[in-house]
This record gives C-alpha cells, structure tokens and sequence, in this order.
C-alpha cells in the first residue's frame, strides 16, 4: 500500500484514500474496510477486518485488520467481541507503537464494559509507546471516556481538547471532528453552554467528510443530552 493512501485513511481523507491504487488485495481490502467503519458501515467493515485479521498475510497487516474489526464492533456496542480482536491484535503486534495501538483499543473496550480500574491500567501501558499523533489522539479519546465513566468533567475536557490540538496539528480532519465530539459530550455532562456551538460544529464538520458515527452521534447529543440543549449565541 502507498504511504499516502494509509496517510489519507488514518486522518479521516476518506475519498483521498480510495482514490490511491494499491496494489496488493489485502491492503485494499483492509483500506476499504477501515473507510467503511468510519463512514459506519460497520456491517461491511466487521466483515472484511475480521477475515483478514484471520488471513495468512504479514503479521503488521493482520494487526491492522484485528484494531478495525475490534473498532466497528466497539461501535455497535459488541464489546466483549472486540476484546476477543483487540487480544488478537496485541499478540500480533511487533512494534512499541503496535502494541500502544492494542492497549488502547482494550482499554476502549473495559470502558465500554464499565470497568474503570481495568482501562486505568491499560492506559498507563500504552502511555510510553504512544509516539505518533495517532495513537497519542486515541489515548486521548479514551482518557475522556475514563473520565466521563469516572465523572471527571474536568479531565475529560483536558483530554478533548488536547485531543483536537493534536489532531488539528497532524491536519487529521476526522480525528478532529471526532474530537470535537467528545469536547462537546465534555462540556454537555457539566451543563456548559458551549456545548451546543461545540456539538454543531463536530456534526457540521462530520458530515462535510461523510464521516457519518461521528455526525449521529453529535446529533443524539444535541437532542437529548439535558447539558446541550441551552441556547448560545456561539452557535
């Protein structure tokens, strides 16, 4: 695979990534089911990613496929099943940032499952090798979620917005909508005005990259969240 269609791809260039040639069919493959999960067609991408991760293909390639299958089963609220991927993933890791990659997947996942001590831990591990702007913006997201599940408005704030630093930085326009998202759910949990403008801007931006998870999401927020319903001239 070109380095540019893995650039496009991972900072949210979703038509840019497609448009790229690769070569190799499992690479494709693995291209077109990460863009799946992040325009939510999960359906499709749990399908590819978890036949590849399963395949006779290279081990960093495998790697890849089990962190998407894992991540669109995380987002259709199949937890224990993304364990299952995310475990996968780690084992077939090779590299300090691999690895980073897997803890912070499993870390997602004990969020999801409601076990704050558990992503706790895995958090602090996957701290050190958390080197790229990826896996650093990932951490990030799911430090808000531990906070959110532990009730730290105040932290989960810091996260959010360090996230969307970091992203904007590595010019990852789906990574900083998405941190626009969990900004917006920040302010919302403590009934900060701003939360409405935030959430406005996280769904705008998600549905100029059809990067739809990320527009639904803000949306549900905005109607029901009781913490991003007060009026702001932000908006």
């Amino acid at each position: 695979m070109t380095a540019e269609a893995v650039d496009a791809a991972s900072a949210g260039r979703l038509d840019q990534a497609l448009r790229h040639l690769v070569s190799d069919e499992h690479e494709r493959v693995w291209l077109i089911a990460y863009v799946a999960a992040a325009r939510g067609r999960f359906d499709d991408a749990i399908w590819l990613a978890s036949r590849g991760a399963r395949a006779q293909i290279p081990r960093p390639l495998r790697h890849r496929f089990a962190l998407t299958a894992g991540s669109a089963l995380r987002q259709t609220n199949r937890h224990r099943e993304a364990v299952t991927f995310d475990v996968l993933s780690e084992r077939l890791a090779t590299t300090a940032e691999q690895r980073a990659h897997a803890w912070i997947s499993l870390a997602a996942d004990a969020v999801g499952l409601g076990d704050a001590a558990r992503c706790e831990a895995l958090l602090e591990r996957a701290g050190q090798g958390a080197r790229t702007w990826r896996a650093q913006v990932r951490w990030r997201w799911v430090g808000t979620e531990l906070a959110l599940l532990t009730r730290d408005g105040a932290g989960a704030l810091d996260h959010a917005r360090i996230a969307r630093a970091v992203s904007a930085r590595a010019g990852a326009v789906r990574h900083e909508a998405k941190s626009l998202l969990f900004e917006g759910v920040a302010l919302a949990e403590q009934r900060d005005p701003r939360a409405r403008a935030v959430l406005t801007l996280a769904r705008s931006r998600a549905v100029s990259l059809g990067a739809t998870p990320i527009a639904r999401v803000a949306q549900t927020v905005l109607e029901h969240h009781p913490g991003a319903g007060v009026a702001t001239t932000a908006g």
